[in-house]
């Protein structure tokens, strides 16, 4: 007798009642492991609607916000919670409310360095709710697009940590 997959675990073209003999047939057909496959979607596939509501509800304060841009500025090495507390002027346990907020929406990770504690942006949290915004963008037509995938292409992870970046002239944050 062979085990039944659990529910919900069948992407597209796998029964959700598929045993595993069929799944190791659909695998050697394949040319990779369809369990592996069903499991990582299971776990990291689309991000769910709840999940980016989450996230975006954490950045829709402005004071938030400005923790997460200065965090991404820092890049994956982050910033030492005093010196973001200094950098925005903010008191230190108001910066610990906005950074327990964006930490449960998963967009920040905090480590300890010694006594400071360090926080970081969740790159693959950031990526996953662009990803997730802009997935369907302009229906297909890429004239539209264009303009944001420049942006993403001209602002986005240089190879030169040392140079600043300032905002497109055509931004619309206030100055």
């Amino acid at each position: 007798m062979s085990k039944s997959v659990p529910p919900g675990f069948g992407p597209a073209g796998i029964s959700v009642g598929a045993d595993y003999a069929e799944l190791d047939l659909l695998s050697n057909q394949i040319g990779y492991n369809a369990i592996a496959f069903i499991l990582y979607f299971r776990d990291y596939g689309n991000m769910e609607t709840t999940t980016a509501v989450k996230r975006l509800s954490a950045l829709a304060q402005e004071a938030r916000l400005d923790v997460f841009r200065l965090l991404v500025k820092a890049g994956p090495e982050g910033m030492a919670a005093g010196d973001i507390a200094r950098a925005l002027a903010v008191p230190a346990n108001t910066l610990s409310a906005q950074l327990l907020v964006l930490a449960n929406a998963e967009l920040v990770r905090a480590r300890r360095d010694g006594r400071s504690i360090i926080y970081a942006v969740n790159f693959d949290a950031m990526r996953d709710l662009l990803v997730f915004l802009t997935e369907d963008c302009c229906g297909g037509r890429a004239e539209m697009c264009a303009p944001l995938a420049a942006i993403a292409q001209t602002n986005c992870c240089d190879t030169n940590p040392g140079e600043q970046h300032e905002a497109p002239a055509h931004s619309r944050r206030r100055g």
